[in-house]
């Protein structure tokens, strides 16, 4: 079972009202099952959704995000670490309910830590009540956070194929886009990085 918290991350103030711009949903060091993750994602608290995505998250910390907005719903992916997708599920096997997106950490070198990213949604909710829940497990020390020179710039998703360069702005990449995304491998002083922005 997970532990209930209201941790402050960030806050942001809205005239002379303090709201929290990213906050721990809950905490657990172990990776929740899919009862527990349905459960949080179909009665989300909405007092506890991040509104900014977290930046160098710790081991055992779970945030809710909202995945209503073309133009902002994959933000929780731009955490401040160097990830390396290890794969997706739909779960459970027999009749689906949730989405599950797996990632590990990697270091310059291509090795991996031992620090992971599962992310969840509910397979077909609609806006304005679908989220994404993000749980990040194990030692956050063995990570290396993005080089700073990687810059996005996200823009309005549009009909039809544009140009990569209205996408993606990165120097020295090749870049493989289709219309929902653009997967970039960036060499940024001999380092190879796999970026993947999504618009």
């Amino acid at each position: 079972m997970y532990v209930n918290v209201s941790q402050y991350v960030n806050e942001v103030f809205v005239g002379d009202i303090v709201m929290s711009a990213t906050l721990v949903y809950c905490k657990n060091e172990t990776e929740l099952n899919v009862i527990d993750v349905e459960n949080i994602l179909r009665e989300v608290d909405t007092t506890r959704v991040s509104i900014q995505t977290a930046q160098k998250p710790k081991g055992g910390e779970v945030y809710i995000y909202p995945y209503g907005n073309e133009a902002t719903k994959h933000d929780w992916i731009a955490d401040g670490y160097r990830w390396s997708n290890i794969g997706c599920d739909r779960l459970p096997r027999s009749q689906p309910v949730l989405y599950k997106r797996k990632f590990r950490t990697v270091k310059s070198d291509g090795t991996p830590s031992q620090f992971k990213r599962v992310a969840y949604s509910i397979i077909g909710q609609s806006a304005p009540n679908s989220y994404v829940l993000v749980h990040y497990l194990g030692d956050e020390t063995t990570a290396e956070e993005l080089p700073l020179s990687v810059i996005a710039q996200r823009v309005p998703r549009a009909k039809g194929r544009q140009t990569l360069e209205q996408h993606c702005l990165v120097a020295n990449a090749d870049r493989i886009c289709n219309q929902s995304s653009c997967l970039t491998e960036v060499n940024i002083n001999n380092i190879q990085v796999e970026v993947i922005f999504f618009f």
